[in-house]
């Protein structure tokens, strides 16, 4: 029987599953000290401008790792590099857990962020390596809502366990376990290339390299953009600005929601 008669296997929908996981703890991570900050604050008498230097070094060292974690998964693979860093991200957000004060949970939140910066490049990568053509949208909107919806499922998942347990620390010791745990898993199941994993069979491997689009051969001859480029695009400054806009209102929402109160018996909502 040839490949293309034979049904075809579907691993690559396993391996976006396990993608998708990897994903959604990686937001279920960053969105715990959100939920758990109130508790914190109380316990470790953190004051509300320490509150903002804490939830902000995450983000300095998630924005500088982004570049060096996508040259590190263009030379060593998607399954190493996160499989590294998904076990390092998972050690930091459980240390968090036994932070003794604001300095030390800000330190381990600025490895938090580096270790987290390349999990969706790799998506990208994963994504070009193991979709054709036709199904790549699919698996880039797939891979995206699994941020989404960690930061929806992270709320309750880490409130069910402050209020199980009593304390916010066991939180951060939960997730992070958790992400070790997966971290495990994702290293023994995921491959870069289908070529490499042992549930492709030949009619899948068939379907997704068989679709091998002309526009992405044409283009890959073309010269790549340069700076100037990007900086007269509208499409570009569009996207960027749009993005900036969007992160600021959701990330505001997300890092501060969980912190206001509402006095009722002075009418108003303060931090």
């Amino acid at each position: 029987m040839s490949p293309t008669t034979k049904k075809a296997s579907r691993a690559r929908l396993k391996v976006f599953g396990v993608l998708w996981v990897i994903i959604l703890l990686n937001y279920i991570d960053r969105a715990t000290l959100s939920i758990a900050i109130p508790f914190i604050s109380q316990d470790l008498h953190i004051t509300p401008e320490a509150k903002g230097w804490i939830m902000g070094t995450f983000f300095w060292t998630y924005l500088i790792f982004q570049i060096p974690g996508g040259w590190l998964l263009d030379k060593f693979g998607p399954r190493r590099i996160i499989t590294i860093c998904a076990a390092l991200w998972g050690l930091a957000q459980a240390a968090i857990g036994l932070a003794r004060g604001g300095m030390s949970m800000g330190i381990l939140r600025l490895g938090l962020g580096a270790f987290e910066a390349p999990a969706a490049p790799a998506g990208s990568k994963l994504n070009a390596n193991w979709l054709p053509a036709s199904e790549r949208a699919r698996g880039a909107t797939f891979v995206d809502m699994a941020g989404s919806f960690g930061t929806a499922v992270g709320g309750v998942l880490v409130t069910a366990v402050i209020g199980l347990f009593g304390s916010w620390r066991w939180a951060f010791v939960a997730t992070g376990l958790l992400t070790l745990v997966v971290a495990v898993f994702y290293f023994f199941y995921v491959r870069d290339v289908p070529e490499d994993h042992s549930g492709v069979n030949e009619a899948e491997l068939a379907h997704i390299r068989g679709e091998v689009a002309t526009e992405e051969v044409a283009d890959s001859t073309g010269p790549l953009p340069t700076v100037f480029d990007y900086a007269r695009s509208m499409s570009f400054w569009g996207l960027w600005l749009g993005r900036l806009g969007w992160a600021l209102v959701w990330w505001g929402i997300i890092s501060w929601s969980p912190s206001y109160r509402l006095f009722t018996n002075e009418g108003v909502a303060r931090v």
